[in-house]
């Protein structure tokens, strides 16, 4: 029996368990059972849509317990014709990352689909098994500089420091994911992420914990959001509430997108 996969991850603290529904019949699943039946395949379908909260700092037990879970749920062993399709939104981007990575020669990865991973100046602390530390680009800044003479005198004037407008933070992930389709959506609206300047030079922050800031993955398909023009849910807090926005939104177009994923079998 191949056993497929739909697993979501969130960043939330509150501690549920990780739950698993068997041959779902939703909207997004119907092609998947449609061309199961076209192939006379013997095939199964867990969806965990009930997202498994992750934490910050060392997510290896993390993702060691979803895939011991998964491949309880695929009998004891996967096949490397099973599908995976992988959603995880700020800290559950980071579990994704970790579990996509240790899985990708087992079975087929086909979507990974990340929503604000987190990044930093100083990169993660410890770092993704597999993936890095996630340090962050630093801002291209430079000096505008205007010639002056007077005199016969000549002398500089500085114009202050500028950034280019498609400047933005970015992160190359240290593995290199074959799947079908690498998703990143990010936004970098309220939190105050912006360029800051120290002694040994420009970096990005914001003030989000640890001033995380969020951006482009180098050579995955990068989807920038405007949140700002979102309505903005009573139970987010101030601080934090473009990111949380986010990854409400697009959770649903994982869903959705999924359909053509699961289908392609």
């Amino acid at each position: 029996m191949i056993t497929d996969f739909v697993l979501s991850l969130n960043g939330h603290p509150k501690v549920i368990q990780l739950s698993w529904l068997k041959d779902p019949t939703w909207q997004f699943t119907g092609k998947y059972f449609a061309r199961k039946k076209l192939l006379n395949q013997e095939r199964q379908l867990f969806v965990c849509q009930e997202p498994l909260p992750v934490h910050c700092g060392d997510i290896t037990p993390t993702r060691d317990e979803i895939i011991a879970d998964m491949r309880r749920q695929a009998g004891g062993k996967f096949e490397k014709s099973s599908v995976l399709c992988i959603y995880g939104s700020s800290n559950g981007a980071s579990v994704a990352l970790a579990v996509a990575a240790e899985l990708q020669n087992e079975l087929t990865v086909k979507f990974i689909c990340l929503s604000d991973l987190p990044m930093f100046a100083s990169g993660r602390q410890p770092g993704i098994s597999g993936i890095g530390d996630c340090r962050v680009s630093n801002p291209v800044h430079y000096d505008v500089v205007e010639s002056k003479k007077t005199l016969n005198i000549s002398f500089q004037i500085s114009r202050g420091s500028v950034r280019p407008e498609n400047d933005c933070p970015r992160v190359t992930l240290n593995f290199n994911f074959n799947a079908k389709e690498k998703r990143n959506y990010w936004q970098n609206n309220g939190n105050t992420i912006k360029p800051f300047i120290r002694q040994n030079g420009w970096y990005w922050g914001s003030s989000m914990p640890n001033s995380e800031v969020h951006g482009e993955v180098t050579g995955w398909n990068n989807i920038k959001l405007d949140m700002s023009k979102s309505n903005l849910e009573w139970y987010h807090a101030k601080d934090g509430q473009y990111h949380a926005n986010l990854n409400d939104s697009t959770q649903p177009d994982f869903n959705r997108d999924c359909a053509d994923f699961l289908a392609d079998i």
